[in-house]
């Protein structure tokens, strides 16, 4: 499907380092993080793409960028090729989406925000096994983000970004326990038996 690292090193050898003199290993590095950036933007745009015609953006690039927050600090397991990360983050990511909205919609807002709280303290309970200390950071600047925006922007709202916000972090979390791993590497499989 897309070979991103022959697109990564195409670029990089026709716009980028043309001019600059750079030995065998810092190029493949440059590649490699042009590969990532290109890998995430391309997932992001087709997922935003997708979910746009479910009516789910909102809650979708929230829970996307969330997860890729906490992704930073925790890590998961990773898909063997680029296009079975593709099709993993949209089968990962659009259902969470409709389950969000569905959730926003269709429970009260003390319903929402106890579902909220319980998946945190499961996101802590996670993070705090794993001893990432770091992670726990971005987790404060989420309680104070949400303050904030309490005194901000409108309740409704500010419900579909708290809701969006946990789902991401839970998603992220769940994918760096060891069941999270498993399902990571099942699916993984499973689409290579697939040839995918």
């Amino acid at each position: 499907m897309i070979n991103i690292e022959k697109i990564s090193r195409k670029i990089l050898t026709m716009n980028i380092v043309q001019n600059i003199d750079l030995n065998p290993m810092e190029k493949s590095k440059a590649e490699y993080g042009l590969s990532i950036f290109l890998g995430i933007v391309i997932e992001f745009l087709v997922a935003l793409i997708i979910s746009c015609f479910i009516k789910t953006s909102f809650y979708l690039w929230i829970i996307m960028l969330s997860s890729m927050s906490l992704r930073i600090f925790i890590g998961e397991a990773h898909c063997s090729s680029y296009d079975r990360c593709f099709i993993f983050t949209l089968l990962y990511f659009i259902p969470a989406s409709i389950f969000t909205k569905f959730i926003h919609y269709n429970y009260s807002d003390f319903h929402i925000l106890m579902f909220c709280m319980g998946l945190l303290i499961l996101n802590l309970l996670i993070l705090l096994s794993k001893k990432e200390l770091y992670s726990l950071v971005v987790i404060a600047a989420y309680g104070v983000f949400v303050i904030f925006l309490d005194y901000v922007v409108m309740k409704d709202i500010l419900l579909g970004v708290l809701l969006s916000i946990t789902v991401g972090f839970t998603l992220q979390s769940f994918s760096a326990t060891f069941v999270g791993k498993y399902y990571v590497m099942f699916m993984d499989e499973l689409m290579k038996r697939n040839r995918i």
